[in-house]
C-alpha cells in the first residue's frame, strides 16, 4: 500500500512540474522525418503566417476577458464558438526546416495563443427558458449574426483547400485553454495546414487534484460534443470529420457518437456515413472503462465512423493510476489484460484498429507514458498516416499480434516505413 501512495505522489509532482513547462513545438513525426510524406511542399502563402484554430468551448468565459486567456475552468450551458489565433515561431523556412527535422539545433519553435475572436453561440446549446429570461435579447440576437460569420469563416477556409475537412480535437485532463489550442494548431500544421482543426474546449480544471471533477465535466459536455456534430453536418461543407480525442476526452467522443446513433436507429452505417460524414475516429490513451467502450460498440458507435482507431501502452502510468483511482481496468492500457471473450471480440472488430505503442514507448517514451499520440515521433507519424492519409495499419507498417489482437510497431519498423508510399492526390 505504501509502495502504490509513493508511486502516486511521484506521478502527481511529474504532472505538475509538465504542466507549467513552456509549449514548444512538438518532435517531427517520423514519416515526415523519414520523407514518406511532405506536408509542406504547397503550403499556400496565406496560411503560413499564422494557425487560426476554430473553438466551440463549454468553458465560461473569464472575467475580465483577455484575448489569451479568455476562458476559466468552470462549466457554460452555452457553447461559444470563436477562433483563435495562434504563432508559431520563425519565419516560414526556418520554421519548415525545423519541422522536417529528426533532430533540432537549439531549441524548438514556442507555440503560443496571440489572440481569440468570439463570434456567437451554437445553436441547439441556447440556455433553457427560464435562463434566457435573464439574457439581452439584443445580444442574442447578436450572437446568432456571429454565429454566421464563424461559420462563413470556416466554410471560406474548407473552400480554400483541396481537402475540405476538418479535424476535431478533443483535449484530455489537466490542461488549460491556450495548451490545447496549441495543441491543435501543431496538428493542423502537421496536416499541411489544409482544411480546417477546430478544438472543443470542454471544462478542464488544470489541477492535478481535480480528476474527479474533470471526468464529471467531461460526462458533462458529451451532449455540446454531439450537437456540434450535427452543427457541422448540417452548415458546413466539409467532406470529412476527423476526431482525435486524448486520455478523458475519449469518452466525450465516444459516448456522443454512441447517443447519435442510437438517435439514428433507423439509419444504415452507409446513410449515417453520408449524413454526418465522420471519417476516422483517433482514440489516443484512452481513458475509458473497458467494459463501458464494449458496452459503446454493442449500441453501434463505431457505426458512425468510416474508421475508428484507439492507441494503447501497456506502461502508461497515468492510465494505471486512474484504474487504481476507478478500481476498472482502463482501454488505454488493455494490451495484454484482455479476458478471452474481450481478445475475441477485438480480433473480429469491424471499422477498428486496435494499436499497441508499447515497443515506440520503449525508445521514445517518458516517465508517464500517455502524451505519446504527440510526443513521440513513431506515433504521431501514424496518426497522421491514418487521420490525413487514410493508410490501412499494414500500410502503414504495422504488424498484427495474434496473441493481443493488436496491431504493433515490429523491430523492423523504421524500415518498413522507409517503404510506405503514400498515393497520388492524399
Amino acid at each position: 500500500m505504501r509502495t502504490t501512495i509513493a508511486c502516486t505522489l511521484c506521478l502527481l509532482v511529474a504532472l505538475a512540474a509538465c504542466a507549467h513547462k513552456p509549449q514548444r513545438l512538438m518532435p517531427t513525426p517520423e514519416s515526415i522525418a523519414l520523407g514518406v510524406v511532405d506536408p509542406f511542399a504547397d503550403v499556400p502563402e496565406s496560411r503560413r503566417s499564422h494557425v487560426p484554430v476554430f473553438i466551440a468551448s463549454v468553458r465560461r468565459p473569464a472575467v475580465p476577458e483577455d484575448a489569451t486567456h479568455p476562458f476559466d475552468d468552470e462549466r457554460s450551458p452555452l457553447t461559444r464558438l470563436g477562433i483563435a489565433h495562434v504563432s508559431i515561431e520563425g519565419e516560414w523556412e526556418e520554421l519548415v526546416v525545423a519541422s522536417r527535422a529528426e533532430k533540432r539545433t537549439g531549441q524548438s519553435p514556442m507555440v503560443e495563443l496571440v489572440g481569440y475572436e468570439h463570434f456567437g453561440v451554437m445553436p441547439g446549446t441556447l440556455p433553457i427558458p427560464a435562463i434566457a429570461g435573464a439574457i439581452d435579447e439584443t445580444h442574442m440576437e447578436g450572437d446568432v449574426e456571429l454565429t454566421h460569420a464563424w461559420l462563413d469563416a470556416l466554410n471560406d477556409q474548407l473552400e480554400g483547400t483541396h481537402r475540405p475537412e476538418i479535424i476535431i480535437y478533443v483535449h484530455g485532463y489537466n490542461t488549460t485553454f491556450p495548451h490545447n489550442t496549441g495543441l491543435a494548431a501543431e496538428f493542423w500544421h502537421y496536416a499541411g495546414r489544409k482544411g480546417v482543426v477546430l478544438s472543443f474546449a470542454w471544462p478542464s480544471r488544470h489541477a492535478i487534484l481535480g480528476y474527479n471533477a474533470d471526468k464529471a465535466n467531461a460526462a458533462y459536455a458529451t451532449r455540446q460534443f454531439r450537437e456540434l456534430v450535427e452543427f457541422l453536418s448540417e452548415k458546413t461543407w466539409a467532406d470529412n470529420v476527423h476526431i482525435i480525442a486524448h486520455s478523458a476526452g475519449a469518452p466525450i467522443a465516444i459516448h456522443a457518437l454512441r447517443e447519435l446513433r442510437l438517435k439514428h436507429h433507423g439509419l444504415s452505417r452507409e446513410e449515417l456515413l453520408e449524413q454526418f460524414r465522420i471519417g476516422t475516429v483517433v482514440l489516443a490513451a484512452p481513458d475509458m472503462d473497458l467494459m463501458g467502450f464494449f458496452a459503446a460498440r454493442e449500441d453501434g458507435f463505431h457505426e458512425m465512423a468510416d474508421r475508428v482507431a484507439f492507441y494503447a501502452n501497456r506502461t502508461d502510468r497515468a492510465l494505471s493510476l486512474s484504474r487504481w483511482l476507478s478500481h476498472q481496468d482502463r482501454l488505454g492500457d488493455s494490451v495484454g489484460h484482455l479476458h478471452t471473450w474481450e481478445l475475441e471480440a477485438i480480433h473480429h472488430f469491424g471499422h477498428t484498429e486496435a494499436i499497441d505503442v508499447s515497443r515506440a514507448e520503449k525508445k521514445y517514451g517518458d516517465l508517464l507514458g500517455h502524451s505519446y499520440y504527440q510526443r513521440d515521433p513513431w506515433v504521431s507519424g501514424d496518426v497522421g498516416l491514418l487521420l490525413i492519409y487514410g493508410l490501412s495499419p499494414e500500410q502503414r507498417g504495422l504488424v498484427k499480434n495474434g496473441d493481443t489482437g493488436f496491431w504493433e510497431f515490429p523491430e523492423d519498423y523504421l524500415e518498413r516505413l522507409a517503404n510506405v508510399r503514400v498515393g497520388d492526390g492524399q
